[in-house]
């Protein structure tokens, strides 16, 4: 799992939501520094731009990422063998940027959350096909 979640730009063959995933700068060895930028179509008709830059990487158990863009904050990529496989654990502690979503927020919440939910729902079962067929 760990090499699939790594290879960001593998990420729009198998997650049709990534609409454009690419490493803008590979990083150290250990994967410390890498930028990664990653657009994301929602079903509401809107994309989500971002970069995620690596600050902190344990092979292949986590890695941790600055994100900016039009979201900001942390994200965090936990792997833990269980029985035959692996939970994946991913832990986004972000804020919108984009003044658009930010202003229609309070009303829009529930339809966010809804896309939100969608996608990785769906990108949950195309990394499960993925790795079943390699």
């Amino acid at each position: 799992m760990w090499a699939a979640l790594w290879d960001v730009g593998s990420w729009p063959r198998w997650w049709r939501d990534v609409a454009e995933a690419r490493t803008l700068r590979p990083g150290d060895e250990s994967g410390g520094g890498r930028r990664a930028l990653l657009v994301f179509r929602s079903p509401l008709g809107y994309r989500l731009a971002f970069e995620t830059e690596i600050v902190h990487a344990e092979r292949p158990r986590c890695f941790r990422a600055v994100v900016s863009g039009q979201l900001r904050g942390t994200g965090t990529w936990t792997l833990t063998p269980s029985g035959d496989g692996v939970v994946a654990v991913i832990t986004w502690v972000v804020e919108v940027r984009s003044r658009w979503m930010r202003a229609l927020s309070p009303a829009a919440a529930p339809a966010f959350r809804w896309a939100h939910r969608r996608v990785m729902r769906r990108g949950e079962r195309s990394l499960v096909r993925y790795l079943a067929r390699r």
